[in-house]
């Protein structure tokens, strides 16, 4: 039985690439984590998973010796709560606005006495064979807390959000981030703005120590986030990978592009 090792590869500087499950049904979660990925995300904001669902999967993705990640909807302080009683070794937070948004989002994923985090380790327990003690004394070093970056009031506020107590890192959403900088005109994460914009996070997490993570709509975004700085790449949807999957299959039979 392996033990949480999510902020360990992320501490020696490690690229860690994750997979992100939004389907209602999570049974692709394991295949996800079989593949390679360092982590898998599940999406309880846009995504179809409940709350069955959601335990499922991470316990599908640590049997496979994955990294499970919950995204939350928006900052559901009770659903934190529960996404981490699931074994889960991070939460990504969306809407992440200020300083007291952040701080109210790291009480929610810390023990006392670093936060309010409600007692409910039976699942971590199964998962990653640990007693109550070991859960107490080591969770909140182990569980990554990702505070979303996807507004220009973010922005704004970014170096208040990345000095908070209990923020190990912060999680772009490129989607929304270009909707905010185009003044809702356009979803396009490979404009120039909106990637001027990314570089400038990933350098100011760095200059204040914390993690950089975001999430790539393709492969080229992806490579591009990893030149920037960006130590957490989420490599699109469970979807787009397996009709990237289908395609190049396609491709080799039929030695042709599609």
């Amino acid at each position: 039985m392996h033990a949480p090792g999510l902020k360990k590869k992320l501490a020696e500087g490690a690229t860690v690439f994750a997979g992100w499950i939004q389907a209602e049904h999570a049974t692709n979660a394991a295949a996800l984590a079989r593949a390679g990925l360092d982590a898998v995300v599940l999406d309880l904001q846009h995504g179809a998973l409940d709350i069955a669902e959601m335990r499922r999967g991470a316990a599908a993705i640590i049997t496979e010796g994955c990294a499970p990640i919950v995204r939350t909807p928006y900052s559901d302080t009770g659903m934190i709560g529960r996404a981490l009683d699931t074994g889960a070794e991070g939460i990504i937070a969306p809407m992440i606005n200020s300083a007291h948004d952040a701080s109210a989002f790291a009480k929610a994923a810390k023990f006392p006495p670093d936060g309010q985090r409600s007692w409910g380790p039976d699942a971590i327990r199964r998962l990653w064979g640990m007693d109550n003690e070991t859960v107490l004394q080591t969770a909140n070093d182990w569980v990554v807390t990702w505070a979303m970056i996807e507004t220009q009031t973010a922005m704004d506020h970014m170096r208040a959000i990345v000095t908070t107590d209990g923020i190990d890192g912060i999680f772009v959403g490129p989607n929304d981030l270009s909707i905010a900088l185009s003044g809702g005109k356009s979803v396009n994460p490979g404009d120039h703005v909106t990637l001027q914009a990314c570089e400038t996070i990933a350098r100011r997490a760095a200059a204040h120590n914390v993690y950089a993570g975001i999430f790539a709509n393709t492969p080229e975004l992806a490579s591009t986030y990893r030149g920037m700085g960006f130590q957490f790449i989420a490599l699109s949807t469970e979807n787009a990978l397996l009709s990237a999957g289908v395609r190049a299959v396609l491709e080799q039979v039929r030695g042709e592009p599609r």
